[in-house]
């Protein structure tokens, strides 16, 4: 798949997109494991893979948020251009980055821990007031992260679907 990237950041206009498809490499009795990962021109990403996907949209293992299921990417045989750290790092940026348009606390109450539904403060932010679970926030991808997302090795085989 071809992948577009420009980068502009600062006071400009942002324009970056990336749309690829990685193979993270091979899992035993699971085959190939390959994410797709968007990042469109108002900042917003998301990664979603397929273990094994086989033709008329089945697959030997999981798909979708199977960053969950693959720990640290121990289980995976790196295919070429990737390494067992390189598996790790990705998926590390996939918990912490994916759907970063859909944040349910702002970034004070992240820092402190507020992340996940069942841990919410009943209490607005101390810092800006926000109510928690109010709206979904943005919280921009760093510019270093969009560009190691878009060097990432494009896959070496084409999946049955991702």
């Amino acid at each position: 798949m071809k992948q577009q990237a420009e980068y502009q950041h600062g006071d400009g206009p942002r324009e970056v997109m990336i749309k690829k498809v990685v193979r993270l490499g091979t899992m035993q009795n699971v085959g190939s494991v390959f994410c797709s990962i968007k990042y469109d021109e108002k900042g917003r990403l998301s990664i979603s893979g397929v273990e094994g996907p086989r033709k008329g949209g089945h697959c030997r293992g999981s798909c979708g948020q199977i960053e969950m299921s693959l720990g640290n990417g121990s289980g995976i045989q790196p295919a070429p251009g990737w390494t067992s750290e390189g598996i790790s790092r990705f998926l590390g940026v996939w918990r912490q980055w994916h759907l970063n348009d859909m944040r349910a606390g702002c970034e004070h109450q992240r820092r402190l821990g507020y992340a996940k539904y069942d841990e919410h403060p009943s209490e607005p932010c101390p810092t800006c007031g926000y109510e928690y679970g109010s709206a979904w926030l943005h919280e921009e991808v760093p510019a270093s992260i969009v560009a190691y997302l878009a060097e990432l090795p494009e896959t070496d085989r084409t999946p049955a679907w991702v």
